[in-house]
């Protein structure tokens, strides 16, 4: 494999789709000299200054695959200061197309080279020029889901009764909701009695890579990634036929966070996403807005070695309100200070703290003695408070479980999101309400943003235990771990944040794994264009979506 030499990149924003007519849109690419040999391209060869083919690979190899990159590579150097290299890209385009016509429907992305190297004309007709054009196997939803099968964690499966109202629980506390008769075959008979309904979230970063859905948003201003506060996939079965709604199915869902300019978008069977609303959290302000506020003292209880950790994320709102992943709390004799909520980690209370100076606490840190019902609280002030663990009042028995340390439900479906439960008066920050799915298939609660200092690589990559170059390259996966998410690409090109904290998965064709891991990337040159990745093989590790997130420590 040959190496770029001394490459400067410069790269737009965004590398769009582009036809022929769209060239004046691409910023190029410079380096001193363009040297082919990456795996799964071909070459086809022109002169100097022309726009005839001069030699090609064979093109049969493009029978049955998918191309996705064509590189259009040119010398910077000039013969006459009045040439026009604009319009011999346009000309040598033309041939491409005329050569090879499913481009256009392969929707290729586009990409100019420019070799700056060259010095004199007689250098320049000794460099490359004319086309490179990478292809592989299908990376669409559906070749990508089809791969990654395998990976996948099992979907969930609820059976209900076509013909009556059913509301589901799901493992990740959502909730949702069947009207009666919903659900049809696809010539349109309401199906009659017995459906199994399956359901399938997407949380996190390894579940995204390994499911195969696409992270990029194509909107009327231009292309957009996805960072995702959770995803889910509804699907149905009944006695081997394709179903389909004929009535809305709502999803009160659970997401994985609160965050500003979130919207609702549903994904089409070929993997384009469609904006359906935009969505808004309950602030914490209204959640809390009948707990009284209370001005609490110093009162220390037990000892830290006493107490076990109780893990939960925490968010700071305006007015000093918290959430964490906890149980029911309250100030001693003041019950009023605290509401629950149900989340995947357990019971989620709010509290209300001011200090005595009116200082708000930060960064609590929640401790909790089970058998005696008592919790500590631990400020970055390294104030201690005696709080008191109070029972809820809900419809079923509430207990300690004193493995886990925190209540567990003997009946979900009556206790958790208010609605139709005895516990209406609570309101759940992380849950969206009456989110409607009006067909089978895969929904996404998402910001969207576009690349800081977005990069284009070509790799090289190496088996970091043997030295060798990996073959039967498949797809690349990019995770930039600020977001939530993971985008795939054809593995001879990339794009990227270079401020990011990138980890990148090859998966060869027989599902080989390695991984080039954030610490890597951040150690590697931003300016080579065709660096090479010495990857870690992690096959062994990762057999499910769960390993892999427990190899990338998310």
């Amino acid at each position: 494999m040959k190496k770029f030499i001394s490459a400067l990149l410069f790269i737009s924003i965004n590398f769009q789709l582009v036809a022929a007519t769209n060239l004046e849109k691409l910023v190029p690419i410079k380096v001193s000299k363009y040297e082919t040999g990456l795996e799964n391209s071909l070459v086809l060869t022109m002169n100097f200054g022309h726009e005839v083919f001069i030699s090609q690979a064979n093109l049969n190899l493009l029978e049955d695959k998918t191309i996705y990159q064509i590189d259009l590579v040119y010398t910077a150097y000039k013969s006459s200061p009045t040439f026009n290299q604009f319009e011999l890209n346009q000309r040598r385009i033309g041939s491409l197309l005329k050569l090879i016509p499913k481009i256009e429907n392969d929707q290729a992305t586009w990409k100019l080279i420019e070799q700056s190297g060259a010095k004199t004309a007689v250098e320049a007709k000794s460099y490359f020029h004319g086309f490179v054009i990478h292809y592989g196997e299908r990376l669409d939803y559906n070749g990508l889901k089809d791969f990654f099968s395998t990976y996948q964690k099992p979907m969930e499966t609820f059976v209900i009764d076509n013909q009556i109202q059913s509301e589901i629980i799901t493992k990740n506390r959502s909730r949702i909701i069947i009207q009666p008769n919903s659900i049809a075959t696809e010539d349109g008979n309401i199906v009659q009695g017995e459906v199994v309904l399956t359901f399938q979230e997407f949380r996190n970063p390894a579940e995204i890579a390994l499911s195969g859905i696409p992270m990029t948003y194509n909107s009327s201003d231009g292309v957009y990634n996805f960072s995702s506060v959770g995803m889910y996939e509804l699907g149905a079965e009944g006695n081997g036929q394709e179903l389909k709604l004929v009535k809305p199915i709502q999803v009160d869902f659970n997401c994985t966070d609160i965050k500003n300019d979130v919207s609702f978008y549903q994904m089409n069977k070929e993997g384009e996403w469609k904006e359906l609303q935009p969505i808004k959290f309950q602030s914490v302000d209204t959640i809390s807005k009948d707990i009284q506020e209370n001005v609490i003292g110093d009162n220390e209880i037990g000892t830290v070695s006493e107490m076990r950790t109780v893990k939960g994320q925490f968010f700071h709102q305006r007015k000093g309100f918290f959430f964490f992943g906890g149980i029911k709390l309250s100030i001693a004799n003041q019950p009023n200070i605290s509401t629950v909520a149900m989340n995947k980690k357990g019971w989620r209370g709010y509290l209300k703290l001011k200090a005595d100076n009116d200082t708000l606490f930060s960064n609590m840190v929640i401790n909790e003695i089970p058998l005696e019902r008592t919790v500590k609280v631990k400020t970055d002030f390294l104030r201690q408070f005696n709080l008191i663990v109070l029972q809820p009042d809900l419809n079923g028995k509430i207990e300690l479980d004193e493995n886990k340390g925190r209540p567990q439900p003997n009946n979900l479906r009556s206790t958790l999101l208010g609605g139709g439960s005895s516990d209406p008066g609570h309101t759940y920050p992380t849950v969206v309400r009456g989110l409607n799915s009006a067909d089978f298939g895969v929904y996404n609660c998402d910001q969207i943003y576009r690349i800081g200092k977005s990069i284009n690589i070509s790799p090289i990559y190496v088996n970091a235990e043997t030295g060798n170059e990996i073959l039967n390259k498949h797809v690349t996966c990019v995770m930039d771990l600020t977001y939530n998410g993971s985008f795939s690409f054809h593995p001879n090109n990339l794009t990227l944040n270079a401020d990011g904290r990138n980890v990148i998965l090859l998966f060869t064709a027989k599902k080989e794994i390695f991984m080039f891991s954030e610490d890597a990337f951040a150690a590697l040159p931003k300016n080579d264009y065709n660096p090479t990745l010495n990857m870690i093989n992690i096959t062994d590790q990762v057999k499910t979506s769960q390993d892999l997130k427990g190899v990338l420590g998310i």
